[in-house]
This record gives structure tokens, sequence and C-alpha cells, in this order.
């Protein structure tokens, strides 16, 4: 990467340490899209994480970094709002695929916020995750259907099937609720 920082007509060369610097240095504004892309471009993992950092990215560099090799990128960019408008079913596969906990659990606390994805699929692919964190993460999420968190009520960790038990029972109370106030009961 050829970077250069001029100052009053004097230049210098800069390497990926001082772009790591920079970039975490620069404003994260809108004016700033078009560096933060080429910064994402760097082989330096940690500019790139810098840059994954960023609320102020194009679409253009969300889809970059989304395809970054780098799991510490990776961790960043998952949970990203311009990232989580983008983000599909196969990249969702790919990135549970990849059995980092951060990650799994950074989907799990947004799952609704997905716009390219089926809610359903995504619980479906995450609630069978061998890391009770994960689960516990979906265990506290009221909007998940009604027939998963059943099933993590019983699930072989205590913490989880407590905590699916307590939602599954909110859940049920707001249901109710809901039917009162329309003037109907359940049954």
């Amino acid at each position: 990467m050829d970077a250069k920082l001029i100052v009053n007509g004097v230049e210098v060369n800069l390497g990926h340490d001082e772009l790591s610097g920079i970039c975490g240095s620069l404003s994260d504004s809108e004016k700033n899209e078009g560096i933060f892309h080429e910064l994402g471009k760097s082989s330096s993992e940690a500019v790139r994480e810098n840059v994954a950092w960023k609320k102020s990215l194009s679409k253009e560099t969300a889809k970059l970094l989304l395809n970054d090799t780098s799991i510490e990128v990776l961790r960043e960019i998952v949970g990203h709002e311009t990232a989580k408008d983008l983000i599909t079913k196969e990249d969702i596969n790919r990135l549970i695929a990849l059995q980092d906990t951060t990650i799994m659990v950074t989907i799990a606390e947004g799952v609704y916020e997905y716009d390219n994805c089926d809610e359903t699929f995504i619980y479906a692919a995450l609630i069978n995750q061998a890391d009770p964190q994960v689960r516990y993460q979906l265990a506290q999420d009221s909007e998940m259907p009604k027939f998963l968190m059943k099933q993590l009520t019983n699930d072989q960790d205590l913490e989880v099937s407590e905590e699916a038990k307590e939602t599954l029972e909110e859940i049920i109370e707001d249901e109710e609720e809901d039917l009162e106030a329309s003037g109907r009961h359940m049954y």
C-alpha cells in the first residue's frame, strides 16, 4: 500500500503501524468513507480492524470487510449497522462455520437486524451450537419463536435452560396480556 502524509508540501511515507494509528484517529464521518475503503484493502490486519470499528463505512467497504480472512475483523464487522443490511444467508452460514463464539453471540444479539435473512433460519442455525454462551444469548431473546425457546428449556446447560424458562414465561404472559387487552382469552 502506498501511503503518504503530506503537510505543507512536506511528505513522509507511512508504514502499517502508522496507518493503523491514523485510521484510529480519523473522525468517524462520511467525509472519510473513501479513505476508510482504501484502508480496508490494507494487508495489515490491525489497519482493517480499525476500519471495521468505524461507523461511517460505505456498503462497498462493509462488503469488503465481510469477506476478510481475519477473525478480529469479522468480529467487528458482523455487528456493524451497514454490514447487517448486507449480510445474506450464505454469509451467516460462513460466519457460523468459523465456530467463533464472539461472532455467533454478536449474531444472536441482533437476529432481527439482519434484513436479508430469515430470523427463524438464524435461530435454527445457532440453537445447537456447542458453546453455551451462544445458546444463553438466544435464551434471552423474547422474539425467538416459542417452539425454539421450548427446546432451550431442556438445554443441558443449567443457566441456558433456566434463562429460557424465564423468557418463555415472559412470552406467554405477554401473549395473555395482549389477548386480554383485545377482549379474547387463551384456552
